[in-house]
């Protein structure tokens, strides 16, 4: 038994040991930063494309500005696909292919990897662990424990729950449909708030739901929709990337609202401009710049799981056209989740 409680206590001396070294590794990086001629931000996308006019566009956009933030401070920055410095994960990559993507940028020395959506999340922390100088920040992603990794979450519940209890406003038919990619965590809790906000606003609304098997199927999209609007539903909510594209421009190109997500998809997809009423939005770009910047001002990288915002983007082509009855119920959704009154199951 003693050779056991010696052999447990010299392995947790040891790993504590290496947590230190870590740490240590991380606070000497992140106190170097400001004094760095040149900084090198690495991007790495959820699978698909890196223009996909939704999440990882979003977040790419949080590096660019990150970017045009250090270089107005006189910093050299290697960011951007022109200087190599962004790789696109193809379809159907493994586990094998992330982890390998995040190595190359840590092994050519770049500063910062970020990493956009949750497929990743396993193999962000193991390229953590592995480059304990190269800081990680995975968007979608929670984590704890490791001094150079940060991961951002957001309250999709909440998200999901303004935007279910709009669009039952909405809806005259009273049938809406959604749109999804697959049902990863994130997208699971923002169908659990849409539920929760369509019975919040209009119990009696029917919801048509379809999980989609790839965030990069627009014709599935489209078929969905179609389908869906066939099924009387007037308003169409994509929220699958490129495969919920294909649904709300089908809806649009039928005469049918829309409400897009993750970006203000009013900018983002110009085609739906004439029907897009919102968008269920996240702070995407908000969050990667902050990442990034925070640490090369303060000398501190901001580790574990930070929280990002929620909430829904302006009305544009729509505004003073929407029905107050709608207006007031999403007001008193968003009064309700701010000061706890509302919770979602």
């Amino acid at each position: 038994m003693w050779r056991l409680v010696i052999g447990i206590a010299l392995v947790g001396a040891l790993l504590g040991a290496q947590a230190q070294d870590a740490a240590a590794v991380a606070q000497a990086h992140a106190a170097a930063l400001k004094d760095q001629d040149t900084l090198r931000i690495g991007f790495v996308t959820d699978v698909g494309e890196l223009f996909d006019d939704s999440f990882n566009e979003g977040v790419f956009e949080g590096v660019v500005a990150a970017a045009s933030e250090l270089t107005a401070m006189g910093y050299r920055v290697v960011a951007g696909p022109d200087q190599g410095a962004v790789i696109v994960t193809p379809l159907g990559s493994s586990s094998v292919v992330f982890l390998e993507e995040f190595a190359s940028f840590a092994q050519a020395g770049f500063d910062f990897v970020v990493a956009t959506g949750f497929l990743s999340v396993n193999e962000v922390r193991l390229a953590a662990e592995r480059f304990p100088g190269t800081f990680f920040i995975g968007i979608d992603q929670g984590h704890e424990g490791l001094p150079n990794l940060q991961g951002v979450l957001y309250p999709e519940d909440q998200r999901g729950f303004l935007a279910g209890a709009f669009a039952a406003s909405l809806s005259q038919s009273g049938t809406v449909g959604v749109v999804y990619g697959p049902p990863i965590p994130p997208v699971a809790l923002f169908d659990t708030g849409f539920q929760a906000g369509v019975r919040f606003a209009q119990p009696e609304v029917r919801v048509l739901t379809v999980f989609a098997s790839s965030f990069t199927d627009p014709e599935f999209g489209t078929r969905t929709a179609a389908a869906m609007i066939d099924q009387g539903a007037d308003l169409i909510v994509g929220a699958g990337g490129i495969t919920g594209n294909g649904a709300i421009e089908e809806a649009c190109g039928r005469g049918v609202r829309v409400m897009g997500v993750d970006v203000d998809q009013f900018f983002s997809l110009p085609s739906v401009q004439p029907c897009i009423v919102t968008s269920a939005i996240k702070g995407l770009s908000r969050a990667a710049q902050d990442a990034i910047v925070y640490p090369v001002l303060s000398g501190t990288f901001q580790s574990g799981t930070v929280f990002g915002t929620v909430g829904l983007a302006p009305f544009h082509n729509f505004e003073g056209l929407l029905p107050q009855a709608a207006l007031d119920t999403v007001a008193r959704a968003q009064a309700g989740l701010a000061d706890g009154s509302i919770t979602i199951p």
